[in-house]
């Protein structure tokens, strides 16, 4: 028995006792955790640039653009990356060259709320923030609408190849920040490293996209209206997400923005591993119903990964003493932020019902998730910023998380009947049969 078959064997045994395609976890995790480690280590070493090369003040300011960005970058359709996916997994490959266009065309709503944006605090006597929104009003069109590569490329399950771009596009954009931080760390060049960066690779990793793999001409027509429905679902999410650094840089400053930015870096990465790794592993299986959606296993895995989640907080807070320091040794002192915020870690398990609920398409589901617990991180953030300061926004984004677990729980629980599982004869045929996709 050779090395392929003794692998299929184990694959095989592991699917059969938990009852999930280990195969497919197995070969597309390897190459999302790949690209995982990547953007981890990227991010990390960008951290310790901002940390030891910018002031407080240029960093939390950095920040705070970034944030209003992601705020002005909800009219480009951000929902038209999981319609693209979805309508690629049904063979409507032609959906993402128009999904494309569409995006670049609402891009120019967003620059327009950038432009607005720069002649107010130029109006307001402040250039720094006018140049950076000015800025982002020529790029946001590009960043957003040159994105959806990725979209095509998991909507096809080729992991390896959308990880490898992943990779070109973090090595480059971080070697620009580095180089443009080194030379001349203002605002203004830290922007221009990362805009421009991020546009030029996806540009031509979105050309090669289109040569290489050729997408047919099958238009769903309904990714452009889905798209826009989980547009306008997560956009409270959106501005939820975002709204933290935005109240703490006008009710506080830079510098406290700065000390919040880093002592979330490694708790950030760590969220992104656990969400964003399984969620695009899980959406092409739930929305090709290649497997059972999990059914009554949902509240299974969600306390175990919830187990999981606890073991991983309990580390963090015990190791984070000895590493922060090292790497952080400016913020040493308020390394008890970090160890609070890790709280938010344990709820994450939010991330199995939502991506359920979002690969079926229920979109009532989808409104009710995203708009109840965007509108709770908004009211406690406003409430607790205001009156606690940067603990406020901690405790906020705690509860926040913790709220999405119970309402994405509250939902599944509220239509098992749309989660039947297959019967077991049928899935164990499924399992047998299942063979990770090769690009």
């Amino acid at each position: 028995m050779n090395f392929r078959e003794q692998e299929r064997l184990i694959l095989g045994r592991a699917s059969r006792l938990f009852k999930v395609d280990m195969g497919y976890l197995f070969h597309g995790g390897f190459w999302i955790t790949v690209g995982q480690v990547v953007s981890s280590l990227s991010a990390f070493l960008l951290a310790i640039v901002y940390a030891n090369w910018l002031s407080p003040e240029t960093y939390g300011t950095y920040k705070y653009v970034i944030a209003v960005i992601g705020i002005l970058s909800i009219p480009t359709l951000s929902g038209l990356g999981t319609a693209v996916s979805k309508a690629v997994v049904a063979g409507n490959e032609g959906s993402f060259r128009y999904a494309v266009r569409v995006k670049l065309k609402w891009g120019l709503v967003a620059s327009a709320g950038s432009i607005a944006l720069a002649g107010y605090y130029l109006f307001n006597q402040n250039t720094e923030l006018a140049l950076a929104f000015l800025l982002s009003a020529i790029f946001i069109p590009l960043l957003e609408g040159f994105n959806l590569y990725d979209s095509f490329l998991y909507g096809k399950k080729l992991f390896r190849t959308a990880t490898f771009y992943y990779i070109i596009g973090q090595i480059t954009t971080t070697a620009l920040i580095v180089v443009a931080a080194y030379f001349r760390p203002t605002l203004a060049m830290i922007l221009i490293g990362y805009l421009a960066g991020w546009s030029i690779v996806r540009f031509l990793l979105l050309r090669r996209t289109f040569n290489k793999f050729r997408p047919n001409n099958q238009v769903d027509p309904e990714v452009v209206p889905y798209g826009k429905h989980l547009t306008a679902i997560k956009a409270f999410n959106v501005l939820a997400g975002y709204l933290d650094k935005v109240l703490l840089f006008q009710f506080i400053g830079a510098a406290p923005l700065a000390i919040y930015s880093i002592t979330q870096a490694p708790l950030d990465q760590i969220r992104s591993l656990a969400s964003r790794g399984i969620s695009i592993l899980a959406f092409p299986k739930y929305a090709a119903k290649e497997q059972a959606l999990l059914g009554q296993h949902i509240f299974y895995w969600v306390s175990r990964t919830a187990l999981v989640l606890a073991l991983m907080t309990a580390g963090y807070i015990l190791l984070i003493p000895f590493v922060f320091p090292l790497f952080f040794p400016a913020y040493a002192e308020y390394i008890w932020y970090t160890q609070l915020a890790a709280l938010g870690l344990i709820p994450l398990a939010s991330f199995i019902p939502y991506t359920a609920l979002n690969a079926q398409a229920l979109k009532k589901e989808l409104y009710y998730f995203n708009f109840s617990s965007a509108a709770f991180q908004i009211i406690t953030l406003a409430i607790f910023t205001y009156t606690l300061g940067l603990v406020g926004v901690i405790v906020a984004r705690i509860l926040g998380r913790f709220f999405e677990l119970l309402v994405g729980l509250w939902l599944v629980g509220r239509n098992r009947s749309l989660f039947k599982p297959q019967p077991t004869a049928e899935l164990e045929a499924n399992l047998q049969a299942a063979e990770p996709k090769e690009d």
